[in-house]
C-alpha cells in the first residue's frame, strides 16, 4: 500500500488555480477510486480514468495557510479500504471580484475552490452560441474550420457575474472522454467569464455552480 501516492503540482498554486492530479501507480482492475476534494475525471469511481482528477485551489488563501491536502480513497478486493493524501503549497491571495460574490450566509472553502454550505453544481444549463463571424471565435480555429460544444462548470455570483469557469470532462456515446481542442476550450472559458448570467434566486440571491455549454458554430 505504501507504493501508492498522489502526484500533485510541484509548484505553489495561486487562488482559484486549477491543476490535474493523479494516483500512481494505477490500482488493479476492479478497484474503486474516490477523490474527496478534487473533481474526478472518470465517469464513475470504477472507470479507467478515475485515477485522475482536477484540483482547484481555494478562492481565498490566507497568509500562513498550510499546504492543501488532496485526498483519495481506494476500495477493492486487492487493496481493501485505504486512503492517501497529496499536498501542494498555496500562495496567499484572493481571486479578483470574490469579495462581492457570495450571499450573506455563504463562505469560501479553505480546502479547495468551492463555496459553503452549498457548493454543488445544479442541473441548470446556460447555452452560449458563438459563430465564426463573431469576434470571440479564435481566428486560428476559424481558419481550421474547428467547431465544438465545450461544457464548463461556472461559479455564478449573486450579481450574475462569473467568478470562475472551468472545462469539465464530456463523453461520447461509447462513454469515452471527448478530446476538445485546447484553443476552443480556452476560448470557451474566456467567453463564459466575460458574460453576465441571470442569478439564481430561492427567495434571496445565492452564489451557485451552474453548467454552461459554449457552442462554436459555423
Amino acid at each position: 500500500m505504501d507504493a501508492y501516492h498522489v502526484v500533485c503540482a510541484r509548484r505553489a498554486l495561486s487562488a482559484g488555480e486549477q491543476v490535474e492530479v493523479r494516483l500512481e501507480p494505477a490500482p488493479p482492475p476492479g478497484t474503486y477510486i474516490y477523490w474527496r476534494n478534487a473533481q474526478q475525471i472518470g465517469m464513475s469511481p470504477g472507470a479507467a480514468e478515475a485515477g485522475r482528477a482536477v484540483y482547484t485551489a481555494p478562492f481565498v488563501i490566507r497568509p500562513g495557510s498550510p499546504p492543501a491536502e488532496i485526498r483519495v480513497d481506494l476500495s477493492g478486493v486487492q487493496t481493501g479500504r485505504v486512503g492517501f493524501v497529496g499536498r501542494v503549497a498555496l500562495v496567499p491571495g484572493v481571486l479578483p471580484f470574490s469579495a462581492d460574490c457570495l450571499a450573506a450566509d455563504q463562505t469560501y472553502s479553505q480546502d479547495y475552490g468551492t463555496i459553503e454550505p452549498d457548493g454543488s453544481t445544479i442541473n441548470w444549463v446556460e447555452a452560449v452560441v458563438v459563430h465564426m463571424s463573431d469576434p470571440e471565435y479564435p481566428r486560428m480555429a476559424v481558419s481550421r474550420g474547428l467547431t465544438d460544444v465545450v461544457p464548463l462548470s461556472v461559479l455564478l455570483c449573486t450579481s450574475g457575474r462569473v467568478l470562475a469557469a472551468y472545462p469539465v470532462t464530456s463523453y461520447d456515446y461509447n462513454r469515452q472522454p471527448i478530446d476538445h481542442q485546447r484553443i476552443l476550450t480556452e476560448a470557451a472559458v474566456a467567453i463564459a467569464s466575460s458574460r453576465t448570467f441571470a442569478p439564481l434566486r430561492d427567495g434571496t440571491p445565492a452564489a451557485r455552480w451552474i453548467d454552461v455549454q459554449v457552442a462554436f458554430r459555423p
